[in-house]
């Protein structure tokens, strides 16, 4: 009989890996060995689990709330109108899977975002000025860089892919 732990681990998906446990795992990790900030590690698994994957989901939000809102305002992504992605996705269903790694990136995003103005709060108003922590900052931000490229080139790519389709339905 399998234990409560494996029960749970077999019925998360793809979509919940990669975009809540990943994400809450990599910015629990973060500050441990980064950060000033006292952070308690459980030593139950399931409630760690359960923590790791809230702190994903918390990141995740972060990432629709703020960022992508702010990506659309200044015309960094364009969405395509939603009726014609659900089109498209119908006869294509490689667009599931793009938007599921677009909405991993958005939460990795997200978790460099927050860990970066941990670690500026860290450094201006606890006065934390060590050369390491202007190190992992820098090394925060970089990776923070390559995924927001990698967002806009991934939105852009699936809008095009969208649009596309619904000209091959066009035609």
């Amino acid at each position: 009989m399998p234990n409560v732990t494996e029960e749970i681990l077999s019925k998360i998906n793809s979509y919940n890996l990669f975009n809540y446990l990943f994400p809450g795992a990599i910015f629990s990790y973060l500050p441990k060995h980064y950060s000033t900030a006292p952070l308690k590690e459980d030593t139950n698994l399931v409630i760690a689990a359960f923590l790791l994957y809230f702190t994903g989901m918390v990141l995740s939000r972060i990432g629709y709330i703020i960022i992508e809102p702010i990506l659309k305002k200044i015309k960094f992504i364009k969405f395509s109108p939603y009726k014609a992605y659900v089109k498209a996705e119908n006869n294509d269903k490689k667009i599931s899977l793009l938007c599921e790694v677009n909405n991993t990136y958005t939460s990795i995003l997200s978790t460099f975002l927050t860990f970066d103005i941990l670690k500026l709060y860290e450094i201006f108003l606890l006065n934390e000025t060590t050369p390491d922590n202007f190190e992992i900052l820098l090394i925060c931000f970089a990776i923070f860089t390559i995924f927001l490229i990698s967002y806009i080139k991934q939105t852009n790519y699936i809008a095009k892919r969208v649009e596309i389709n619904l000209q091959k339905e066009d035609e």
